[in-house]
């Protein structure tokens, strides 16, 4: 099985880092498209109603929208709603102002509720990327199974040679667990909906064994490692597959990698010395990496304003709202660590945002970071 060394060496702080990004970038693009759509909301209601008994002056509606807006605007991150009219007594403008107050801060709240659950949610998918792999592998033992008992093919096996994966004694301990099984069927691991694929997948790439280059072919465990490695891992269908399926299958994929490894020599030192214990284990993310992630994302939204005063400052010529908004979250990423994680040294957080900009941005963004963050270290570290 996976160790906890290997573990902590694939999720570090960068990791964290790259996922409270993503998270975070999410969260406010999500938070732009609401502001925007509550503000259409507002401005709906004040438009001019020629058919209206009491009909009401340009002038006089564009005042009463832009009171409405100001009002939404200057209470989205209060409580508060409106008690009196924005006109004397107008009730259904009132509804129109406080019902956009509700809806974005609704939306909002679920946004943020999504960004924590963040690592919650990359655990299970590497977890369900995992058994979908184990399940695969079992899928096409099965497939290998049924050409060795179709008649129709038993008078080509002398010349076609397709590969025996149903007498692998690995896929034979997995198949036969139960635990792993009910795991895969409980996270829809499962490859039911995408059977046809399944089996495009085994003509293409298993089915021949020139698939299999320069292995021990009685060797049922480098026969596993070299269509983990050579196949699901290298082919481009089935990682595209993976991509589709998880955002952040490049940022994961190690170390679902390093669970298959690790659960085909279990598998096969347990058929080998007929020991009992338990072969597979399902991926947990550290405790402490949790709180890192939890209070990373935590910390930088309470402090939002200050952050963004703070780049206010440091930007000349320019105004927050130029900046490419995905640099915007790294910066504020980077002076919340700065700024609230003592026991960081600033100038590694300093560093790793500068690298994370230059995976992640523009070509110029991790110069223009840089010149940024040093220009605060300094007021930060006094």
């Amino acid at each position: 099985m996976i160790s906890d060394k290997v573990i902590k060496k694939l999720i570090n702080r960068r990791f964290v880092r790259i996922e409270v990004l993503i998270k975070l970038y999410s969260y406010y693009l999500a938070r732009n498209a609401t502001y925007t759509c509550a503000l259409e909301q507002i401005s709906g209601f004040f438009v001019l109603n020629r058919y209206e008994d009491n009909l009401k002056s340009t002038t006089s509606i564009t005042e009463e929208k832009a009171n409405a807006i100001n009002f939404f605007i200057n209470n989205i991150k209060t409580s508060n709603y409106i008690t009196i009219g924005i006109d004397g007594d107008n009730l259904k403008a009132i509804q129109v102002v406080n019902g956009a107050l509700i809806f974005y801060r609704k939306e909002v709240l679920e946004e943020i509720k999504k960004a924590h659950l963040g690592l919650t949610e990359i655990e299970n998918n590497i977890n369900q990327a995992y058994l979908l792999i184990l399940q695969l592998l079992i899928e096409w033992s099965n497939m290998s199974e049924e050409i060795f008992e179709n008649p129709s093919y038993r008078s080509f096996i002398s010349n076609y040679k397709p590969i025996s994966l149903h007498k692998n004694v690995i896929l034979t301990q997995l198949s036969s667990c139960e635990e792993l099984n009910k795991h895969a069927i409980k996270i829809n691991a499962i490859w039911k909906q995408n059977i046809d694929i399944v089996d495009n997948w085994f003509h293409k790439f298993i089915e021949n064994d020139t698939t299999l280059v320069d292995i021990n072919l009685s060797c049922p465990l480098q026969i596993l490692q070299n269509i983990i490695n050579n196949v699901i891992f290298k082919v481009g269908v089935i990682q595209d597959f993976f991509s589709d399926k998880y955002l952040n299958w490049l940022f994961f994929k190690e170390i679902v990698w390093s669970m298959l490894n690790a659960t085909i020599i279990s598998a096969f030192n347990k058929f080998k010395s007929n020991d009992e214990s338990k072969f597979f284990k399902l991926f947990e993310i550290d405790l402490e990496v949790k709180k890192f992630y939890t209070s990373l994302i935590q910390i930088t939204l309470d402090n939002d304003d200050s952050l963004e005063s703070i780049l206010k400052e440091k930007v000349e010529n320019w105004t927050v709202d130029r900046i490419v908004l995905l640099d915007r979250v790294i910066l504020k990423l980077a002076l919340c660590e700065m700024k609230y994680f003592k026991t960081i040294p600033v100038n590694v957080s300093i560093n790793e945002y500068i690298s994370i900009s230059k995976i992640f941005s523009t070509a110029q963004s991790g110069k223009f970071i840089n010149g940024i963050l040093d220009s605060v270290s300094e007021s930060i570290t006094n």
